[in-house]
């Protein structure tokens, strides 16, 4: 099965359609409650794509390595199009549980970089899965999916057959952490101001097909 190695977000400040400015998600404040979450195609839990196999935050980073072990579409679409080049790119999608609003001039500290508001910052968040998409947030993200190719059969004189031309085909390319689609139909107040009825939008509305 192919192999993917996906830096999911690098910890930076992102913009989202549906907010009024840009949002950062605190690396600390992330859950991974296993390791073993669903991997899909533009957060849709119809289009699987595979799962992964390793989650881990790495200094600024949110690491994962998996397979794409589903039987799809859209899993096919994934490899294919990484096979031709396609420069896919990623999103982590769950459940957000607390908001901080940082209002405009005031200055704070996030993933060891200082940010002047007015930002949101994302406090706590479960990741429950990610997805390859085609089009993102962060710009500093990185993919890469590995194809292993069997040896040939043994020749007529029992001499091993020749390789592949390429044992090992792979592609890298750019993606981002897309987390307009996690704010998706999330309307903040006017005031950007959070509020008891914003606070229960994130929670349900930031649930990506759970």
């Amino acid at each position: 099965m192919p192999q993917f190695t996906l830096v999911a977000y690098t910890g930076v400040k992102v913009q989202s359609k549906d907010f009024p400015c840009p949002v950062v998600v605190d690396l600390q404040g992330i859950d991974i409650p296993v390791q073993n979450i669903p991997v899909r195609f533009e957060h849709k839990s119809f289009q699987g794509v595979g799962h992964t196999e390793k989650i881990a935050v790495v200094g600024t980073d949110v690491l994962a390595e998996g397979v794409i072990s589903r039987d799809t579409s859209w899993a096919r679409d994934v490899a294919q199009s990484a096979k031709n080049g396609f420069p896919w790119q990623a999103s982590m999608g769950g459940p957000i549980h607390d908001v901080e609003y940082v209002p405009f001039g005031q200055k704070i500290t996030v993933n060891g970089r200082t940010y002047e508001g007015e930002l949101y910052v994302i406090r706590k968040m479960t990741l429950k899965e990610i997805s390859f998409v085609d089009l993102g947030a962060d710009p500093n993200t990185s993919a890469r999916i590995e194809f292993q190719y069997e040896e040939r059969p043994e020749t007529g004189d029992g001499r091993p057959g020749e390789k592949d031309k390429d044992t090992t085909d792979k592609q890298t390319g750019v993606h981002h952490v897309q987390e307009d689609v996690q704010f998706q139909s999330l309307q903040p107040p006017a005031s950007g101001l959070p509020s008891e009825k914003m606070m229960a939008e994130f929670q349900r509305n930031m649930l990506i097909d759970q």
